[in-house]
């Protein structure tokens, strides 16, 4: 009977360090998915600049630009509802993956950027991101251009209108001398 019950008493503490253990990971991981697994709005890193002043964030937009590079380092600009940030890469292997930059004849990739923001980058003396990881979450595409025919027929009416009032003009400038 005594040995039954250390057996049962063994079992029932294993059980709670099993249930304490799961608990403090459980804890643990919602912590961390909190704090480092946030994504947000550049929007909202202006907007909470203190906040979220030196630690890491996660950002979402879309690539514009063109990457501007200095030796082996490298700035890019990544857009997202009006707001846009400057991302400073120390690795220009970061930017392999990205194929489009939004422009007027194309849509940029969207990415994903994990880094360090700073309000008052020490570095730079501006507001950015220090750049650990890019991932295109969203493949860009380009831009077919359509000029409806209704536009093409109003310019060359307005090109007639402007050769004539020229022509005029000038019919007018030639007679006086």
């Amino acid at each position: 009977m005594k040995t039954t019950q250390i057996f049962i008493d063994r079992s029932r503490q294993r059980a709670r360090n099993i249930f304490a253990w799961c608990l403090v990971s459980s804890v643990w991981c919602l912590i961390c998915l909190s704090v480092y697994g946030q994504t947000t709005s550049i929007k909202n890193l202006f907007v909470q600049s203190n906040k979220f002043d030196g630690k890491i964030v996660e950002v979402e937009g879309e690539v514009i630009g063109e990457a501007l590079k200095d030796k082996d380092k490298v700035w890019i600009n990544i857009s997202c509802a009006g707001s846009a940030i400057g991302v400073f890469l120390s690795d220009e292997n970061l930017l392999k993956e990205i194929k489009y930059w939004g422009s007027y004849r194309q849509k940029g990739d969207i990415v994903k950027i994990r880094g360090r923001f700073y309000k008052n980058c020490p570095f730079h003396q501006k507001i950015d991101i220090h750049a650990q990881g890019v991932k295109v979450s969203k493949r860009g595409f380009p831009r077919k251009e359509f000029v409806s025919s209704f536009k093409i027929k109003l310019a060359i009416v307005f090109f007639i209108i402007c050769l004539t009032l020229t022509s005029i003009y000038f019919i007018k400038l030639w007679r006086r001398k």
